[in-house]
């Protein structure tokens, strides 16, 4: 879970990065998550990328598709233009 939800937030990081922004733009995270049991490793991982004012987040569970992704994480930023 740890190594999944830090690639997902890099991956978020560098995107806001392109657009000129960083993870402060974050405004909502809705993370869907398969098991709710990993959910202290997810948050440990959470607290190091938004450690100060985290975003509005909405935590779910995901049903598990068989492919070895135990999460998704759908984020709205504001950038401006």
């Amino acid at each position: 879970m740890a190594s999944q939800t830090r690639q997902a937030f890099e991956n978020l990081k560098e995107v806001l990065e392109a657009a000129g922004g960083s993870l402060k733009n974050v405004l909502k995270n809705t993370c869907y998550l398969v098991d709710m049991s990993q959910r202290e490793a997810f948050d440990a991982v959470y607290r190091e990328y938004f450690p100060e004012d985290p975003p509005a987040r909405f935590c779910l569970i995901l049903a598990d598709r068989g492919t070895g992704n135990l999460l998704e994480i759908e984020s709205i930023a504001g950038l401006e233009s």
